[in-house]
């Protein structure tokens, strides 16, 4: 299911029908220079363990970044809180 979500994330316009952007979708947790590797799409790349970046809390979190194709820019990877 995953694989299929970040298809449809990075051409919406496939489900819409409505012609839109293609989007790059980046993991805050993996080397940004690694967006169109396939080896990317693995769910693990987007899993953040709020413990491990400072929340006080156990819960992980599924956080995809959707920025536009044409757009050069893209932010870092989190940096891990040590304890």
């Amino acid at each position: 299911m995953f694989p299929r979500i970040l298809k449809e994330l990075r051409a919406p316009s496939r489900i819409t029908k409505i012609a839109t952007s293609r989007y790059k979708v980046i993991s805050l947790l993996v080397d940004t220079e690694n967006v169109n590797n396939p080896l990317y799409d693995n769910p693990t790349d987007f899993l953040i363990k709020a413990k491990n970046y400072g929340a006080p809390q156990a819960r992980h979190r599924v956080i995809l970044l959707g920025v536009r194709a044409d757009v050069e820019g893209v932010p870092g990877t989190l940096v891990r809180r040590e304890k």
